[in-house]
């Protein structure tokens, strides 16, 4: 018995595993990485390093994080600008409360949008309740016959 109580211990002691989504639409540049471990909801967006935060904009409406990203940039002989803006929708799950959603921006040019998640509380276990024992006593009387009176 010692073996099965070792192995409850060691499931227990080992993290809960990720769920990781990579989403990637053939006409979007970008591909999104959602990721659900334990405790924190995550969102990943390469946008490059030349991106600041300024050409970013995050929002959460409807239980859906929408990201703009918009790129300008001018030509060489400064004559003509191009100017593109993408959006990205990612749902949220249920439990996440929507102000507790941050976002940051990396070095390496990843957009991080983060959420924790609640962590599934164990029911309480009850309290131990001590139950007296009592003692039976054994009616030591011989049993009366029909004709004692």
């Amino acid at each position: 018995m010692p073996k099965r109580g070792r192995q409850r211990q060691q499931s227990r002691a080992q993290p809960a595993p990720t769920v990781c989504k990579i989403i990637k639409h053939p006409i979007d540049p970008v591909y999104t990485v959602v990721e659900l471990s334990e405790g924190v909801f995550s969102v990943s967006i390469p946008v490059g390093e030349g991106f600041k935060p300024e050409n970013l904009d995050v929002k959460v409406k409807d239980r859906e994080v929408i990201v703009q990203m918009k790129i300008d940039q001018a030509s060489e002989d400064g004559m003509s600008e191009l100017s593109q803006v993408f959006t990205k929708k990612v749902a949220l799950p249920e439990e996440v409360k929507v102000e507790e959603v941050k976002s940051r921006l990396t070095p390496e040019g990843v957009l991080k949008i983060e959420a924790p998640l609640p962590v599934p509380q164990e029911p309480p276990k009850p309290e131990a309740v001590d139950i007296p024992v009592t003692m039976e006593v054994e009616d030591r009387r011989a049993p009366k016959e029909k004709g004692d009176s």
